[in-house]
């Protein structure tokens, strides 16, 4: 059974993680411009990468402790798709501060700050759908007991939107689809539906408090 104090972490960094994505996704679009965001930027780049780690490592103190709220030894589907996203959630976090570590280095670095941040952003394809599918699961666990009905229904419609996405660039060369067509839905997973739920989630820690 989760303690008190175990709930109240859980539930202030289910709130970390929401506001961290949401600022993760605002610094881009507002501070930079989607227009630059194919580059590293210089000015902006350091405050989001620390944004980013961040919001990823109160990401994986979410689902460390959601599985003691959930019981997730009783649940195995929901246990094993949980320590993948532990590791996907430490994954992120190390890849978070790379482009600023080699926009800054005093060593040479053989590639630059912008590659890095290409190379490290080819991680986020898999994960997504890992997220997706990890999601379902702690939906399931849950079983309408402790997550909201707003947070179901926004991460079910944010695991879905990201998994076409990812279905639709995975053939997007072969239909011949523009790439601007997934902003908007990126954009509404990203900084709508997918905050919401995890904001959601911490509601179902503070019932437990």
């Amino acid at each position: 059974m989760i303690t008190s104090a175990e709930a109240k972490l859980g539930r202030n960094m289910a709130v970390v993680a929401a506001a961290g994505l949401i600022l993760s996704i605002l610094i881009p679009v507002v501070l930079i411009g989607i227009d630059g965001g194919n580059g590293y930027n210089p000015t902006w780049g350091p405050l989001s990468n620390i944004v980013n780690f961040v919001q990823d490592i109160a990401t994986v103190f979410t689902v460390v402790l959601l599985m003691k709220l959930l019981v997730a030894d009783d649940k195995p589907v929901f246990r094993v798709m949980s320590m993948i996203m532990i590791v996907v959630g430490t994954m992120w976090a190390i890849r978070d501060l790379a482009p600023t570590a080699a926009a800054q280095s005093v060593w040479s670095a053989p590639i630059s700050a912008t590659e890095v941040d290409q190379i490290m952003n080819l991680f986020n394809f898999g994960s997504f759908v890992l997220l997706s599918i990890w999601w379902w699961t702690a939906i399931d666990a849950d079983g309408g007991e402790l997550l909201p009905r707003y947070a179901v229904i926004a991460g079910r419609l944010a695991a879905g939107l990201f998994i076409l996405l990812h279905v639709l660039s995975f053939f997007g060369q072969s239909l011949g689809l523009n790439p601007n067509i997934a902003i908007p839905f990126w954009l509404a997973g990203g900084l709508i539906l997918w905050p919401l739920s995890i904001y959601g989630v911490s509601r179902a820690f503070a019932k437990k408090m």
